[in-house]
């Protein structure tokens, strides 16, 4: 035999608000609220819902305002997440060909083979990054160089000016953070950490005074 409840529900005035129900009989609101969907089915709110499209099949589907789902079932959740690994829809070459013409206006398209052969940003000697280097060369003879790569490999030739660049580049880093066991390597010898000189108004002046690295 059921065991009979404690509060005369069917006394309730189901019209107030839970709470205020649970306050005047004197129980928990969870209690009035199961309660209510039992005798006062009519009473209880409905919840919110929002419609929107599957970004999938495009189907309708119906949730909450406040929920994330743009799915409407499982197998197209799934479906999105297996999109999405494999980095979403690829670009054609017709939409790539698109947006590089976009980009490219007029003083884009000038501007960067002016700026290769400019003396101040293409691969020169005279470029306004490139760093002062203070070395002593293989045969003894100390030397100030610009731009250490570019000097180089005019005068090693690519594959060994790149060679000899990287070592100089590793002696300069072990230097920097304090080291000095490698300022003297494959006869190179490293005597000062190298610095970017001080810009001047034109692009072949180098400044006694530079700047730290």
């Amino acid at each position: 035999m059921p065991r009979k409840s404690a509060y005369d529900w069917s006394a309730v005035d189901w019209s107030l608000p839970t709470k205020e129900i649970a306050k005047r009989i004197g129980c928990s609101a969870g209690l009035v609220s199961t309660a209510r969907s039992k005798h006062a089915p009519e009473t209880s709110l409905k919840p919110v819902t929002h419609s929107r499209h599957c970004v999938i099949c495009g189907a309708a589907f119906v949730c909450s305002p406040s929920s994330n789902n743009s799915t409407c079932s499982p197998a197209c959740r799934s479906e999105r997440t297996r999109r999405q690994a494999l980095g979403g829809r690829p670009w054609g070459f017709n939409a790539k060909a698109r947006l590089a013409t976009k980009g490219q206006t007029d003083n884009l398209t000038l501007g960067t083979p002016a700026a290769w052969l400019s003396p101040i940003a293409g691969p020169f000697i005279t470029n306004q990054e490139a760093k002062i280097w203070q070395v002593i060369a293989p045969d003894g003879i100390p030397r100030t160089i610009r731009n250490m790569r570019r000097t180089l490999i005019n005068e090693l030739g690519e594959t060994e000016g790149i060679r000899v660049e990287r070592i100089l580049t590793r002696m300069a880093f072990v230097m920097r953070h304090g080291g000095d066991a490698w300022t003297t390597r494959c006869g190179w010898t490293l005597t000062a950490a190298p610095k970017y000189p001080e810009q001047d108004t034109g692009c072949n002046a180098i400044r006694g005074v530079v700047r730290e690295d």
